[in-house]
């Protein structure tokens, strides 16, 4: 993919195609986090509004919806949540949905979603620290033979590193490629982060 992925026409194919009224659809997963290879997928997430007469009825609602294809040799997982769930994740200090709602990587947007990347400043706290550490340092030797050497720094700089972009400065960003050299205390520009303020 070129180095504006959210302006992929195959990307907004997939998401025009989606049954609901999306609020916003994101990119997230290794090309949020900087690290995309040749031949990543794209991880697609996003927030849904179900009609009255789904919330109300007898059956149960489509909270989630998951859509995996592949669009002109481009791998795409979309999952979305209805705006309810997507709401109580991020009271329960859910970092996965505070990544998708600030991504700068945005494939469509509308006002609700900025409205929600307001309310989502107000909900960061040094608890969403918790929601790393199941990334704590684990055997090396066996996290190698599962998930490679890779996988295995990711988590380590994700967990290591939770507590400064969120704890000192209020200020989340996904991009692991600029978390090293923040833990070394070397100076990010300011421009090359992602901004999360509307």
């Amino acid at each position: 993919m070129n180095q504006s992925p959210q302006n992929d026409s195959r990307l907004l194919g997939v998401v025009q195609a989606h049954p609901y009224r999306l609020l916003f659809c994101t990119i997230s997963g290794a090309h949020l986090y900087g690290f995309p290879s040749p031949d990543s997928d794209v991880d697609l997430r996003g927030v849904h509004v179900l009609p009255v007469k789904e919330v109300i009825g007898l059956k149960p609602a489509r909270e989630t919806i998951e859509d995996s294809r592949i669009v002109d040799d481009l791998e795409i997982d979309l999952v979305t949540h209805d705006l309810r769930k997507f709401i109580g994740l991020l009271l329960k200090r859910n970092g996965y949905v505070l990544e998708q709602l600030l991504s700068p990587l945005v494939v469509m947007t509308t006002a609700e979603h900025e409205e929600l990347r307001e309310l989502a400043n107000g909900c960061i706290t040094k608890h969403h620290a918790h929601h790393y550490s199941f990334l704590k340092p684990q055997p090396l030797a066996e996290d190698q033979k599962r998930f490679g050497p890779f996988r295995r720094i990711k988590s380590v700089c994700r967990f290591s590193l939770r507590e400064g972009p969120v704890g000192q400065e209020g200020e989340p960003y996904a991009r692991l490629a600029e978390f090293v050299p923040h833990a070394v205390g070397l100076q990010v520009p300011r421009g090359d982060r992602a901004e999360v303020s509307a």
